[in-house]
């Protein structure tokens, strides 16, 4: 019960801190000698108004339309004035809303698209009570404390909470045994009660179930393993190409034990964040353990792709996870060699050279199907991935950190303004360290995915575009074979090679191909993806 009253107190803490409050009895009132104006022009009008309100509530701003729509500064001279008649014009609209009250509220954030401008028990938040209540609206104050908010809660009975529990960690309603387990009241016999049902194969469902809500990482459409877009994972792609040639030479293109296997794989990878969430709750482990784990949870389909020889109690069992490591993963240097068979469909590795990499596991954020899921750009450089990793593990949603201006001239600057400009750096400069975090990983998630091995970075934001020289082969499936005699301009690391030739592939339903041939140790090196 002590714990519980601590977490009241900490839970009431938390609600007046974002401004969720009641009003009680008792009203604040301005000071006789005090003019509106007067407080306005030395407290409001620069340091609240300027600063934070413009960047929304102007006419052509996000916050135009609304009933308190303000002018810059640099608009008009008598700027002040005409701000201070916006307020007063405000608190009488708003006068069946609380007024006065009711722009308190949305400053600090209650139902406020602008998220917490002045926040609850700061000077500004005083100040902003003193004008408006000398515009003649009565204040109401809050009485509440982290003690007196829960003082008319009624907790549920032991028997309805055990209830509650059931349901959601067990997916049934309490058996009387349980009923009268806690029919005396006692604390730790619900608390032992309530233990009893996180545990099974029920309460492993709902761990899966709502960490999947939280992070929308097991869609079954996510093909995270793709033998044509990463051979790095060697003994994956040598699989993937064995099933595939035994298929097609039995005639079955579209085999079913070909497809099971594929479809198990994928499985095992996309449920790896939260089987290892649900493991380090079921094992009693420390939860940071869900971003530092130095291993990936897999079921024996996907340990094999990774090349891992994990143990299993039945390697039959698609569901059955284990600690796993991905083992079999190497770089594209040189020496590294992939071979694409038409006929077959598929590709192998001939030889994977001898750059094989200690993965760097770290728990979820760099399982495939949290960087897949979470995709970056050539432009956006992870920083995508760094407001999820915020938003979903320390709880803070960066768009919703500071206020977005909207003006044209703070918004002009091109010399690097994500660590320059002001109105950029109040956002980046939270976001961009994380996101440097993750810059070994491609937009598609795989490690150090670059031909060469050093990097992911997009070819584009390496290289920068280059000229486009147009050769024609004889036909789409022989583009393969496709030889011709070629001398590049000193500088170009790039061949934009594009077929002359119209196709069409009824497959994927691709007309026409464009294909990037990067230059690597002085040679060209035709790309693999174009034909997987």
């Amino acid at each position: 019960m002590f714990r519980l009253k601590r977490l009241l107190k900490l839970t009431a803490c938390a609600l007046l801190a974002v401004g969720f409050f009641v009003l009680a009895a008792g009203t604040l009132r301005a000071q006789d000698d005090e003019a509106a104006e007067e407080v306005f022009h030395d407290y409001i009008s620069e340091p609240i108004v300027q600063s934070k309100c413009v960047n929304c509530h102007v006419q052509d701003g996000l916050s135009g339309n609304t009933r308190l729509v303000f002018v810059r500064s640099t608009d008009t001279p008598d700027h002040a004035a005409v701000n201070l008649r916006a307020f007063e014009d405000a608190v009488g609209a708003l006068a069946d809303e609380g007024g006065g009250n009711y722009i308190l509220n949305k400053i600090q954030g209650v139902s406020h698209g602008g998220g917490p401008q002045v926040p609850l028990g700061s000077a500004h938040f005083v100040n902003m009570e003193r004008f408006l209540g000398l515009l003649g609206e009565p204040i109401a104050r809050v009485r509440l404390t982290p003690e007196s908010l829960f003082d008319t809660v009624v907790l549920a009975s032991d028997r309805k909470t055990l209830r509650r529990a059931a349901l959601i960690f067990a997916g049934r309603i309490p058996t009387e045994e349980e009923y009268d387990a806690v029919a005396g009241g006692d604390e730790r016999a619900l608390r032992a009660a309530i233990r009893g049902l996180m545990e099974g194969p029920q309460f492993h469902d709902f761990l899966l179930r709502a960490s999947n809500d939280r992070l929308l990482t097991d869609r079954q459409d996510l093909e995270l393993l793709n033998p044509c877009e990463a051979p790095q994972f060697v003994d994956f792609a040598n699989e993937h190409y064995r099933r595939a040639k035994a298929a097609h030479e039995s005639g079955d293109r579209n085999s079913a034990e070909f497809h099971n296997w594929y479809e198990r794989v994928q499985y095992g990878a996309r449920r790896a964040p939260l089987e290892l969430i649900a493991y380090v709750v079921e094992s009693d482990r420390p939860y940071t353990e869900i971003l530092t784990a130095d291993y990936i949870m897999a079921n024996p389909w996907a340990a094999a792709a990774y090349g891992a020889s994990t143990r299993f109690d039945d390697p039959g069992d698609a569901h059955e996870f284990r600690k796993s490591r991905i083992v079999s993963y190497y770089l594209q240097v040189d020496g590294f060699e992939f071979e694409f068979d038409p006929l077959v469909v598929a590709g192998r590795v001939l030889n994977p050279g001898s750059l094989r990499t200690d993965y760097p596991h770290a728990g979820i954020l760099n399982t495939m199907a949290f960087l897949k899921r979470y995709p970056s750009t050539a432009t956006n450089r992870n920083r995508a991935r760094s407001r999820w990793t915020y938003y979903h593990f320390l709880g803070l949603d960066i768009e919703k950190s500071a206020s977005r201006t909207t003006d044209p001239v703070a918004l002009a600057d091109t010399n690097n303004p994500t660590m320059h400009n002001p109105a950029c750096t109040v956002c980046h400069s939270i976001l961009d360290p994380v996101a440097g975090a993750f810059q070994n990983y491609s937009d598609a998630g795989y490690y150090k995915h670059s031909l060469g091995g050093l990097d992911s970075l997009d070819d584009l934001y390496k290289e920068g575009k280059v000229s486009a020289q147009a050769v024609q082969a004889e036909s789409w499936e022989d583009r393969e074979a496709l030889i011709w005699p070629l001398t590049l301009a000193a500088g170009t690391e790039t061949l934009r090679v594009m077929y002359a030739n119209d196709f069409y592939d009824e497959n994927t339903g691709e007309d026409g191909y464009v294909l990037e041939l990067p230059r690597f140790r002085g040679q060209l090196m035709a790309s693999h993806q174009a034909a997987c």
